[in-house]
């Protein structure tokens, strides 16, 4: 183990020590970032919208709602796959300070679940590239 990660352990302990002495769980103390969780699922939604299968837009339009939504939300499916681990608990969730990015994440979830569903490839795609432009839309801006 090298000084970084002997340093990163540490404060690892360090961290959960004090969130066990103060009553908070440690997931408490880790920190959300709904820019990436955004940007992820704008990827995704990116992603959707290049490919050229209709089964493709569907997973990649599961990612995204995964994305918004987080692990404990009824809509989370497992099976689609998670490229937001780590980074939050749904960019929904974390997102509380802004409310029309809220509102374009909610808008963009909304299109994503209906994407899902639509089993014809040019609406799948069109769907997919109203969903990164609303979620390009909610990304925080470099200041924010």
């Amino acid at each position: 183990m090298n000084a970084a990660q002997r340093l990163r352990v540490t404060l690892t302990a360090v961290l959960a020590a004090g969130a066990l002495l103060l009553g908070t769980p440690a997931v408490a103390l880790a920190q959300h970032h709904p820019g990436e969780e955004i940007a992820t699922a704008a990827k995704h939604a990116g992603l959707a919208a290049s490919v050229t299968a209709t089964r493709q837009v569907h997973l990649h339009l599961h990612h995204v709602i995964n994305c918004l939504v987080g692990t404990g939300d009824p809509l989370f499916d497992a099976a689609a796959g998670y490229p937001c681990k780590g980074q939050g608990d749904g960019a929904l969730n974390d997102v509380n300070d802004a409310p029309q990015r809220y509102a374009r994440l909610e808008e963009a979830l909304h299109l994503a679940r209906v994407g899902t569903r639509v089993q014809a490839f040019r609406p799948d795609h069109n769907i997919a590239v109203a969903v990164k432009d609303l979620l390009d839309e909610a990304q925080p801006s470099a200041g924010s």
